[in-house]
């Protein structure tokens, strides 16, 4: 009697054991958390000096690059032009949207990146912000005439496309485009060139 009642206790714990481990197999992951992106761009004309006290933003950065940074935060700003004219503020970097927790079977979505384009200009600055799905970047490097030329994508829901012409190391253009998913046309991102 007592080894038939031993035999079915074992199966009972093989059996929960099996349960146990496939309950375990079927747990989704957990999807990753949006980052925020932070670009210094001008409109018109460029000024001669910018500063910020955003740690994210390199020195010698490049106008119109979107760098990663911390989200959620403030930073002050100043620039200023050539006939000494210029604007100091503070600017706000929006918190990107966490990733969803996995369920079982289901793995949680991604969350979304958030995005701030601040705009120095000599009429005073504006931000263009919000949050867009969490996007994949590209690099590539390649020249085209006397032009060293890196295009930077960022894949995400809407496709942007940098490009940026350098001539001896020096910036000489960024032209900027937005390509929609599923082989739409590629459109200005803003209607005139940053430089």
């Amino acid at each position: 009697m007592k080894k038939q009642n031993t035999h079915s206790h074992s199966r009972i714990g093989l059996f929960a054991v099996m349960a146990f481990s496939l309950l375990l197999a079927s747990c989704g992951i957990d999807g990753l958390d949006g980052r925020a992106f932070l670009s210094i761009n001008y409109s018109g004309s460029m000024p001669s000096y910018y500063w910020d006290s955003n740690p994210s933003i390199p020195y010698g950065f490049t106008w119109g690059h979107r760098y990663i940074t911390t989200g959620g935060t403030s930073y002050s700003y100043e620039y200023t032009y050539s006939d000494g004219s210029g604007w100091l503020g503070t600017n706000s970097v929006l918190t990107p949207i966490a990733g969803e927790d996995g369920g079982i079977f289901l793995d949680g979505d991604d969350g979304e990146d958030s995005y701030c384009d601040f705009y120095c200009s000599y009429y005073g600055s504006w931000t263009d912000d919000g949050w867009i799905p969490r996007a994949t970047f590209q690099d590539t490097t390649f020249t085209l005439g006397v032009y060293d030329v890196t295009l930077n994508v960022i894949h995400g829901q809407i496709d942007t496309l940098m490009f940026e012409y350098r001539r001896g190391g020096q910036l000489v253009s960024i032209d900027k485009r937005w390509r929609k998913k599923q082989g739409e046309p590629l459109n200005p991102d803003h209607p005139n060139k940053l430089r």
